[in-house]
């Protein structure tokens, strides 16, 4: 077996508090491997004032936020609605710098499965 570790660059991007909620302890176990490098990116509701800029919960969480992607949807509508989504959608990619792996919880949990990540990740 190669000694060598494969080092993976791993990207969270959260969009609320709820999803912060799931997401900080996947991000914990994924910090403490140095083979990892966790990329974080915010977005949505943590970058809006009205809903208490949550993005800081995040920072005094102990993480950095390397991107914050703003959405700003003028209303509840379907059409503003799709319109932050796609906003959200170009500014991800450009904020997340090739991750290995892209986690979020509203596409679901997605990760490349490799051995040395613990079984509470998620990860197959």
């Amino acid at each position: 077996m190669n000694n060598d570790l494969i080092r993976r660059k791993i990207c969270i991007v959260t969009s609320t508090r709820a999803d912060w909620g799931l997401l900080s302890s996947v991000a914990r176990e994924l910090r403490a491997y140095e083979t990892v490098e966790l990329q974080i990116i915010a977005t949505n509701m943590h970058l809006d004032a009205r809903y208490g800029m949550t993005v800081d919960e995040i920072i005094e969480d102990g993480f950095k936020v390397d991107e914050r992607v703003e959405m700003n949807a003028g209303n509840d509508s379907a059409v503003e609605t799709a319109a932050a989504t796609g906003k959200c959608l170009i500014g991800v990619p450009s904020g997340a710098s090739i991750p290995t792996s892209l986690s979020s919880s509203a596409t679901g949990m997605r990760c490349s499965p490799w051995p040395q990540l613990p079984q509470s990740c998620g990860c197959l």
